[in-house]
């Protein structure tokens, strides 16, 4: 998977993110095999407490996965508005277009 130590944290121990990041500074924005970044899965998975964490220490909110979707997608098809809304106070980039072309806006009206 190449998943990192941060995104295990992401998804599971969102209590461990500030000691990893702190240790390992330029892990933030890695990517696994899929492009995915910690931010994503946690994103994937509506884990808030995370998602928190992850954007309380400057991490890229608008990277995209293999799919061409960011946090924002995921948390906009997951119908989440709380973390919606939390990746919009941190200026998340709603424009960005997915592999199908769409927004997290266009995907809001499906």
């Amino acid at each position: 998977t190449g998943n990192t130590m941060l995104m295990y944290s992401a998804i599971a121990h969102p209590q461990c993110i500030n000691k990893i990041v702190k240790h390992s500074v330029n892990t933030i924005n890695v990517t696994n095999k899929k492009n995915e970044t910690a931010l994503i899965l946690a994103a994937k998975i509506n884990n808030k407490k995370s998602i928190i964490e992850l954007l309380n220490q400057s991490v890229n909110n608008d990277k995209q996965d293999h799919l061409g979707n960011t946090a924002l997608h995921y948390a906009v098809k997951n119908k989440e508005p709380e973390i919606v809304n939390q990746l919009l106070i941190d200026f998340a980039n709603r424009d960005i277009k997915n592999n199908e072309g769409k927004t997290a806006l266009q995907l809001a009206h499906e």
